[in-house]
């Protein structure tokens, strides 16, 4: 009778134990889920929208603005996993085109400002279409892992 007694709680030990691990494992794969979509949640409702906001001004006007908001996304990125690290990274590279186009674009009005070079304005306007692109592009995706 005293050996099932021993059986008895060693059962209920080993229970206990895996039991606690598998919560403690259920816990972290949620809190990781979680994190991911919070992440993701924060770059379609705020950055993206900055960054479209940003892209329909003039580029030259913008690119403070835009580095900042570059900047968050990628590190909301960082944080949702391999997909969205590699969209970011199209942005940030579309974004840098636009930046090239419009320092290609733009010269000295003489006055101390800058005024659109004659026959550049296809040149910088379809770079920031290819950028405004690249933002749908993420956009569609992460309303679609958001759901």
């Amino acid at each position: 009778m005293a050996d099932s007694g021993w059986v008895a709680l060693g059962a209920a030990s080993v229970g206990a134990v895996f039991g606690g691990a598998a919560s403690l494992v259920g816990s972290v794969v949620v809190n990781r889920r979680e994190v991911v979509r919070g992440a993701r949640l924060r770059m379609f409702d705020g950055l993206l929208p900055l960054l479209g906001a940003v892209s329909e001004r003039l580029p030259n006007h913008a690119h403070k603005k835009a580095q900042d908001g570059l900047d968050a996304l990628w590190r909301a990125a960082v944080v949702a996993g391999k997909a969205d690290r590699q969209l970011a990274e199209e942005v940030r590279k579309a974004w840098t085109v636009v930046q090239v186009r419009t320092a290609e674009s733009y010269e000295p009005d003489g006055a101390g400002g800058q005024v659109l070079a004659e026959g550049k304005a296809p040149d910088l306007y379809g770079s920031v279409s290819d950028f405004d692109d690249v933002l749908e592009r993420f956009s569609t995706y992460l309303a679609a892992k958001i759901r």
